[in-house]
């Protein structure tokens, strides 16, 4: 065991007691930790843990990352969404049009109140 193995184990640990959230960046550049990780993980499901406990894992994909980890947790991504080019200048049209009736409102609120 290295000692940043026992250091992720050290703040788990810790935050399983206290209610900490742990959070561990970049799994992907670990996976000779992940086996253990993955014991890890199974364990909490059955451990009694402090309510407040937060377990929060970054990785990039990764064909040996381990599938149970992420399917035991809940996951999120932050892909870019997928834009389509055909409804851009439509969606221009209505930003420019909304921003020319707010700009009229603005105006005729600005004439009301002089």
């Amino acid at each position: 065991m290295n000692n940043h193995t026992l250091i992720y184990l050290s703040f788990i640990t810790i935050g399983i007691l206290q209610g900490n959230w742990v959070f561990l960046a970049n799994c992907h550049l670990s996976l000779s930790w992940m086996p253990q990780l993955d014991k890890l993980v199974e364990q909490l499901q059955v451990q009694k843990t402090h309510p407040d406990f937060r377990l929060w894992l970054s990785s990039s994909p990764n064909p040996h990352f381990p599938i149970s980890i992420l399917q035991s947790g809940i996951k999120m991504t932050t892909e870019p969404p997928k834009v389509s080019y055909d409804s851009i200048p439509h969606t221009l049209m209505y930003v420019c049009v909304l921003a020319s009736d707010l700009t009229r409102e603005y105006f005729r609120v600005l004439r009301i109140a002089y």
